[in-house]
């Protein structure tokens, strides 16, 4: 059967050594974590999943316009507080010390934004939940009773789509800016709605796409549902993206607007990242010894920030298999990155890092998942009494 394609006009703008900020809908965090294992710089969803543009837009401006949280700005509910344009991560018995931690939080992301270069936008819905007439980011499972639905109009989609790009531009110097629309469907209000949610979503990005410089839409929304519409691209609840197509749809926007000297290192780091994951057959021998020093030779040749995070893969992988003693022939334990050697300082001396010190602080989800289960086996060595670094 013959397939449809989706051609795509190549734009290599990009370089490897720009840092992205992604944010959206879940799809974004899928991109983002992709990008950091092709060997790209890349940020998602500091304050978790955002679908609707409203919400999108107002993490930009809280951050670039200083915004300070209050109190008054929670939502009280059975004794909790919720921060409603946040995660549910943002909720507490003390409103003094959620608004405080909401506000340190955006402190660093505005930092991240200003040193980004490339922006991927993805809007997952246009039907928003709000509570005294504000769109909410996150419901926090609080009583459907507490929210009135409804969908945004065109032109308003439209408006927060412009403001958001200025926002991007008023603080970071020549952006690139990306928009797309999230492949993942939106079942629960019914499949009509859900294509009359996207359809709006798409229009008003073509609009902005249209009268913007350096502003660019990539059809991830149309090459899933058109080359890749059997179900055998899809995740078990025929819903999401399965890793199969996830692969396919990033690497054709890397393919179209990454340079040729950028595609060729993340060629290079994608062989290094199947040596790290390689599972040896015998740890003692001098054919493991020798994989692991050269795969500690090749990552010393890297950009400083793939570098690091290749490091920690690395050093989860001798930790693993309990063979820390090759680090003191690699020298694989200088990290560029401050927070990154400060970490790994505290896991080696067993002190645990709560969930929430891990979330604090301003590394990607990626490297926070890395550092988690780094922790977990450092953890699970001690108890064996195994020896440490």
């Amino acid at each position: 059967m013959k397939r449809t394609k989706l051609e795509i006009k190549k734009r290599p703008i990009l370089s490897v050594y720009d840092t992205v900020f992604s944010t959206g809908s879940c799809f974004s965090e899928e991109i983002s974590g992709r990008f950091i294992k092709s060997g790209i710089t890349s940020f998602s969803n500091p304050f978790g999943t955002m679908y609707n543009p409203f919400s999108i837009q107002k993490l930009f401006s809280d951050c670039i316009n200083g915004t300070q949280y209050t109190p008054k700005d929670l939502y009280s509910f059975n004794g909790l507080y919720y921060s409603l344009n946040h995660s549910s991560f943002y909720k507490s018995e003390n409103a003094d010390s959620l608004s405080k931690l909401i506000n340190n939080k955006l402190i660093s992301v505005t930092d991240t934004i200003k040193k980004s270069k490339v922006f991927i936008i993805t809007y997952g819905t246009s039907l928003v939940y709000k509570i005294n007439g504000i769109p909410t980011a996150n419901c926090h499972k609080l009583p459907n009773g507490s929210f009135d639905r409804m969908f945004m109009g065109l032109p308003e989609i439209i408006d927060l789509a412009q403001k958001t790009i200025s926002l991007i531009k008023s603080a970071v110097e020549n952006p690139i800016i990306f928009f797309t629309v999230s492949p993942v469907r939106h079942i629960s209000q019914g499949l009509e709605l859900n294509s009359y949610s996207k359809a709006l979503l798409r229009a008003a990005v073509e609009n902005v796409v249209n009268e913007s410089d350096n502003v660019y839409y990539f059809p991830a929304y149309e090459i899933m549902l058109d080359e890749l519409r059997d179900y055998r691209y899809y995740a078990r609840d025929g819903i999401h993206p399965g890793k199969q197509a996830v692969n396919y749809i990033i690497n054709k926007f890397i393919n179209n607007f990454y340079n040729e000297d950028s595609l060729r290192k993340i060629s290079d780091v994608s062989k290094i990242m199947k040596m790290i994951n390689h599972r040896p057959s015998n740890i003692g021998g001098s054919g493991f010894i020798n994989h692991c020093l050269s795969i500690i030779d090749k990552i010393n040749n890297f950009h400083v920030e793939i570098s690091d995070i290749l490091k920690l893969k690395m050093l989860l992988k001798l930790y693993r298999y309990n063979r820390m003693d090759l680090l003191d022939k690699g020298k694989i334990f200088t990290f560029h990155n401050e927070t990154y050697h400060n970490l790994v300082e505290k896991i080696s001396s067993c002190k645990v890092l709560t969930d929430m010190e891990v979330d604090n602080l301003e590394i990607s989800e990626t490297v926070k998942k890395i550092i988690m289960r780094l922790q977990r086996e450092v953890v699970y060595s001690r108890a064996l009494n195994k020896n440490t670094f």
